[in-house]
């Protein structure tokens, strides 16, 4: 309970800070941020069309297929928005589009998602449609199999994959998914995609590929779906994502592993997940949050002695 009484108090003083244009760069800070419990004016089973983004970058997302739904006190008393991808007839998914903060060389992503199925489901991707030059796919459930990114871009043959996670089963279970990832890094002296997959924290992956010419950002000028991999269909034969999504996270650097276990703690606290323990939820949540200057802080303070006085 304490824990959320902070976590509540911080959002409320960065977004205080946010709002008296004091904030510090946000290039520290979410370059792409859904939440579910952020999603206002909708009651349970509604369709959600727009998925405002609660980063600063304005990366909203807009239903372009099928009907994905706002389902209430899902987790730990708090929404998830619900990809049915069974019963719709099409597949249910968001587009977020291409924008200058999400072409990134690094980056590093959390998602709060449970699997429905026990399918290969792409989760996240950009690109991917019949006019592009290639995918990224940031995120891809594999049910029992666990989870799974890579890429498919600028030449790449064979498509140059990053995954193999194995026995961390996300089918019908909900865990913070993580991926992080360095197109920069060299391995043996080939340019090559090092990537990291954590689960509630734990290190469950690491590798990296080299096939081809390597990505050098995330694919510009390119759309990013949730839910699926563009029309008609996903990329490299996935299915469309059945299941429920509560919050993503994307940041734009290689966090590092004491980062990942901070961002954890925060999202393990939100969402009653257990997760790998020596994260600090304070510090995880300021990861997210572009931090109010030393002057917005000081204006934060005294709102409170005005507001006695005046009584």
């Amino acid at each position: 309970m304490k824990n959320t009484i902070l976590r509540n108090a911080m959002v409320s003083s960065m977004a205080m800070g946010l709002a008296l244009g004091m904030a510090g760069p946000a290039s520290g800070a979410a370059i792409l941020w859904f939440q579910a419990d952020a999603i206002g004016g909708l009651n349970d089973g509604d369709t959600v069309n727009n998925w405002a983004d609660s980063s600063s970058n304005g990366n909203n997302a807009i239903r372009t297929n099928g009907s994905p739904t706002y389902q209430t006190s899902v987790l730990n008393g708090l929404p998830v928005v619900r990809f049915d991808n069974n019963s719709h007839g099409s597949h249910d998914e968001f587009q977020v589009p291409d924008s200058a903060s999400l072409n990134q060389t690094r980056y590093s992503l959390f998602a709060v998602a449970l699997q429905s199925t026990t399918d290969y489901d792409v989760m996240l991707v950009k690109g991917g449609l019949p006019t592009s030059t290639g995918w990224e796919y940031l995120l891809a459930a594999n049910g029992v199999n666990g989870f799974q990114a890579g890429a498919n871009a600028q030449g790449r043959t064979p498509p140059g994959n990053a995954d193999g996670v194995g026995n961390v089963g996300i089918s019908s279970v909900f865990g913070i998914l993580g991926n992080r990832m360095d197109l920069t890094v060299a391995h043996l002296g080939v340019v090559a995609d090092t990537m990291n997959h954590y689960h509630n924290g734990t290190s469950v992956f690491s590798g990296g590929s080299s096939n081809g010419s390597p990505t050098t950002t995330f694919l510009n000028n390119e759309p990013l779906f949730i839910g699926g991999g563009g029309s008609p269909l996903p990329v490299e034969g996935g299915a469309p994502f059945t299941g429920d999504i509560a919050e993503i996270v994307i940041l734009p650097f290689s966090a590092s592993d004491q980062e990942i276990l901070d961002v954890n703690a925060y999202l393990g606290d939100k969402y009653g997940i257990s997760v790998a323990g020596g994260g600090n939820i304070a510090n995880g949540l300021a990861l997210l949050v572009p931090e109010p200057s030393g002057l917005a802080l000081l204006v934060i303070g005294l709102v409170p002695l005005v507001a006695r006085r005046r009584r």
